[in-house]
């Protein structure tokens, strides 16, 4: 049962800190009491995804809300979700969505 408990609390700790471009397995991790490896294998375990891939997801999502309201650059969106840059916020969105997330933006505002 605890590690359902910590389980939760690493995930309000991911969605709490979604938006901090420094969110990391690491310190999510290290605030858990855990080793970055065993961390991110039993994470693994239990969403079927590594981390770094349900931390993209969901930023992903963050910026798809953003791009339907329409009404700001990309660069704005990507720093408001988490990534470093427009050009990582790009690239990540395309792998996630298939499309740019310009494309994406006329495509569902019109």
């Amino acid at each position: 049962m605890e590690w359902i408990e910590r389980l939760n609390q690493a995930i309000g700790y991911m969605e709490e800190h979604l938006t901090d471009a420094n969110l990391s397995l690491n310190e999510t991790a290290r605030l858990m009491h855990y080793t970055p490896a065993y961390f991110g294998k039993y994470f693994k375990e239990q969403f079927g995804c590594t981390f770094q891939k349900y931390v993209a997801s969901r930023r992903i999502e963050c910026a798809r809300n953003y791009l339907l309201k329409g009404n700001m650059s990309m660069q704005e969106i990507a720093l408001k979700c988490g990534f470093t840059n427009d050009v990582t916020f790009r690239r990540t969105f395309k792998m996630y969505v298939g499309v740019t997330p310009s494309q994406f933006e006329k495509e569902h505002t019109m």
